[in-house]
């Protein structure tokens, strides 16, 4: 998520939600899959891994945070992070072993998949938004750990 830019934040000064929205250039994720169902028209049995990749992706991270005092300053301690995506400029998707070993099934079945990206991400949206939240949730709680939450609001207790 490198390359991300911050369009908009926003705190809640009475129970600390922070809002975000965010932009970011490219989106790449790689892991395991096991698919036994329907995508599309393609009757579907496998195991392998999968990479994807989303771009010009425009969200939205609204995270719950309790304060917390360290040494007599106030941090920000996110307890939860929750994602809308906006709006996205591409998605590619890419399989192994989706027809067990059929390269040229393979092959078609990507480029159905790739040539139907929107209606793939609709499938898929549930898990990148997981993806996102556990991500923003890891990262974000490390990197406020580190800053005042003084810095985003005037009067804390």
């Amino acid at each position: 998520m490198s390359g991300t830019r911050v369009l908009k934040t926003a705190v809640n000064d009475k129970d600390y939600t922070i809002e975000f929205k965010l932009k970011t250039p490219s989106v790449h994720v790689e892991g395991d899959y096991q698919v036994n169902g329907r995508i599309l028209i393609l009757n579907l049995d496998s195991v392998g891994k999968m990479s994807s990749t989303v771009e010009n992706l425009e969200y939205r991270i609204s995270c719950k945070a309790n304060l917390k005092q360290v040494d007599g300053q106030y941090f920000f301690d996110l307890t939860s992070a929750s994602s809308r995506i906006d709006k996205l400029g591409n998605f590619k998707i890419h399989f192994t072993n989706l027809f067990h070993g059929n390269k040229d099934l393979e092959e078609s079945a990507h480029d159905l998949f790739n040539n139907n990206w929107r209606e793939i991400f609709e499938i898929m949206r549930p898990a990148f938004a997981q993806t996102i939240n556990t991500i923003v949730l890891n990262r974000y709680k490390k990197i406020l750990s580190f800053v005042p939450a003084n810095y985003f609001l005037d009067d804390l207790p």
